[in-house]
């Protein structure tokens, strides 16, 4: 198993969560747009929100398929952008610096139309399932230290930018 992120903290968030579920695998810091595997590597590429982040989906998609075996599975989470983080994207895309040209919105991995667009021609099956994900918070503030650990760029970015307000 291998597992790659651009941020060295995740990583690192990653290999403590491996040790501790007792599984053997290689973290190694690595762009989405840029791959550094051969091309038909793994059996399943998994995204877990990380290709939300590519800010051209095209190159994102182009490598993921890249490096996945023929009759692979590539699979990903991301936030529907009517649901809460899809909501709370939109809104700081809202009021929130614009990105800067050619950048696609993290939202938009959500809107089913949109990634069916992305992806066709790519991959065979294609299919959305969606669940709800719990956030383990007890009070209002415990939800903000959860964020603040967890979102840390974009939760100090979003308190940032209204406490500049």
């Amino acid at each position: 198993m291998t597992g790659a992120d651009l941020t060295p903290q995740l990583l690192e968030r990653a290999r403590e969560n491996a040790r501790l579920a007792g599984l053997e695998a290689d973290f190694e810091e690595a762009d989405v747009e840029a791959l550094p595997y051969a091309d038909d590597l793994f059996d399943v590429v998994l995204s877990q929100f990380g290709h939300m982040f590519g800010p051209q989906p095209e190159v994102t998609v182009k490598e993921m398929t890249r490096v996945l075996k023929p009759g692979g599975t590539l699979a990903f989470s991301t936030w529907p952008p009517e649901l809460m983080l899809g909501r709370m994207f939109k809104l700081l895309g809202t009021y929130g610096p614009p990105p800067p040209p050619g950048v696609s919105p993290p939202w938009q991995w959500g809107d089913v139309a949109i990634v069916s667009d992305r992806l066709d021609g790519l991959v065979e099956n294609l299919t959305f399932d969606m669940a709800c994900l719990q956030f383990p918070v007890l009070s209002p503030a415990h939800a903000r230290i959860f964020y603040e650990q967890n979102a840390g760029p974009l939760t100090n970015w979003s308190v940032s930018s209204v406490r500049s307000r």
